[in-house]
């Protein structure tokens, strides 16, 4: 298994899947509470939106962070720190710019999601920035 493209060995490879089915799991969580997604992976010059979606008119933008192992959400939520809020504002304030949206209501929120090894799946969501 250590050769393998996909063991947890830490490679960029395993890392960048283990995201991606992390924000997988979260956009079909948000689909199944009646949110839209917009935009998965939003990429300008000031960083990545990892989801944008819609719900009753207000934008709910979502940084997601995750960990495997035996550890609280909150770990997850830890690497949503200043230096990434700042990164997130000026990439919300550029999604907005460039999709024509004039002053909707938005929530930027973070979701530290936990996979255990029996596959079993934590997830807590608070807000991480205000605008």
């Amino acid at each position: 298994m250590k050769n393998h493209p996909l063991s947890p060995s830490h490679s960029s490879t395993w890392i960048q899947a283990f995201g991606h089915f992390a924000e997988d799991v979260v956009s079909f969580w948000l689909e199944s509470r009646g949110y839209r997604v917009l935009e998965r992976r939003y990429r300008c010059r000031f960083g990545e939106l990892d989801i944008v979606s819609e719900r009753d008119g207000t934008l709910l933008v979502v940084e997601v962070k995750a960990l495997s192992g035996r550890m609280a959400p909150k770990h997850a939520l830890a690497g949503i720190n200043r230096a990434k809020q700042r990164r997130l504002f000026s990439a919300v304030n550029h999604y907005l710019w460039k999709s024509g949206r004039d002053n909707p209501a938005i929530q930027v929120m973070g979701v530290g999601l936990i996979v255990n090894a029996d596959g079993s799946i934590l997830m807590e969501m608070k807000p991480c920035l205000m605008i």
